[in-house]
């Protein structure tokens, strides 16, 4: 049953689901530690100096280069941030936080960079487009999109950022979220028992015990019992109820997945994945269910719209915005994903790069 809450909740395509487009934006050291940026099949080397650590999001490359010059390669150009090392940084889909000393915190969302804060505050959390963070005044804030929403004037007990989403309890125990630019109460009068969030999805348990999950501005009341166990995707939820019956919450309706637990379940991303009685290895994507694999791979991996995996005879074979394909041309030794691209060598010399039906040769010498 659904419970009405006071809030917006337009369907915006955009906040629900990624760009379709590719994002062909990897990087890699080759086998003697030079640094490489691969864009949409172009190959870049960017600098002829060793660098000491580089970080890649959807949209930037970050890498403090040999100088301790902090840089970051976006839309083809590369820029100098700053002359010395930040303390940390982040890189996310759509924005990158850095924190200097004393606690100054800079957003780069777009073309675009802000001061957070001039001193003190903290950084409660970053997801892909917002960030939560307490100013030097000791105000609870959140940032999205070139705009500051004021949260609180108090300090929070608990706040968890994922994606577009952030999740907090006041000081009252009320258990609150920031979608699409609102507050929404979830629950109020005494803690939840466990909170989950991702994008666009929140699933908690109540303090009675009760199983819900707001998505996109409604409250839903999936269980009036505790679940066995429970994992949260982007738009979804994965679920044993209490009567061992998997399930499966995705954009407002229910599916039924097996009648018993599976051996395992995992939840990344817009992928449930899991494995049958009989080791098979399954996966939900977008309302579908679909057997992969009559065998359990070694192991896998997911970003975004794309699953991964070797075969027995380790080809990679990929589930990618709901269809099966061939990744790689020959056995392989190491792989990873970064955005869309998937890269993979059998010989670290040999390094290639697959995204969008297309695979580089990034490197060969």
């Amino acid at each position: 049953m659904k419970q009405y809450i006071t809030l917006a909740t337009l369907f915006i395509a955009t906040s629900l689901s990624y760009n379709i487009k590719a994002q062909c934006l990897s990087a890699f050291l080759d086998q003697r530690n030079f640094f490489f940026i691969v864009d949409d099949g172009n190959i870049i080397q960017q600098e002829h100096n060793l660098i000491y650590h580089y970080k890649v999001g959807r949209n930037y490359v970050a890498y403090l280069s040999f100088n301790n010059d902090f840089k970051v390669y976006h839309n083809g150009l590369t820029q100098t941030l700053q002359a010395f090392p930040p303390e940390k940084y982040t890189v996310t889909d759509y924005l990158m936080l850095i924190e200097n000393p004393g606690s100054q915190f800079y957003v780069l969302y777009g073309d675009k960079m802000d001061l957070l804060n001039k001193v003190s505050g903290q950084v409660y959390g970053v997801g892909d487009s917002v960030v939560a963070f307490q100013d030097y005044l000791g105000i609870f804030q959140l940032f999205k999109n070139g705009k500051v929403y004021e949260i609180d004037q108090r300090e929070p007990n608990m706040v968890m950022v994922e994606d577009n989403m952030m999740v907090y309890l006041d000081r009252n125990n009320e258990l609150r979220a920031f979608w699409d630019g609102e507050l929404a109460t979830l629950d109020y009068g005494n803690p939840p028992i466990s909170v989950k969030v991702e994008r666009n999805t929140v699933a908690f348990i109540d303090y009675v015990g009760n199983f819900k999950v707001f998505w996109a501005g409604d409250l839903y009341n999936i269980l009036n019992f505790q679940p066995s166990s429970y994992k949260v995707g982007q738009n979804l939820a994965a679920y044993i109820d209490n009567r061992q019956e998997f399930k499966i919450f995705h954009i407002g309706e229910t599916y039924d997945i097996m009648t018993i637990p599976p051996k395992w379940y995992d939840v990344q991303e817009n992928f449930v994945i899991w494995a049958d009685n009989n080791n098979y290895f399954n996966v939900f994507y977008e309302g579908k269910q679909q057997r992969l694999e009559g065998f359990l791979p070694a192991e896998y991996q997911v970003s975004n719209n794309i699953l991964v995996y070797p075969n027995l005879d380790y080809y990679l074979f990929g589930f990618i915005n709901g269809e099966k394909v061939k990744v790689s041309e020959e056995v392989v030794t190491f792989f990873e994903i970064q955005n869309d691209a998937v890269n993979h060598y059998k010989i670290n010399n040999f390094f290639r790069v697959y995204c969008d039906g297309k695979i580089t040769n990034a490197i060969n010498r």
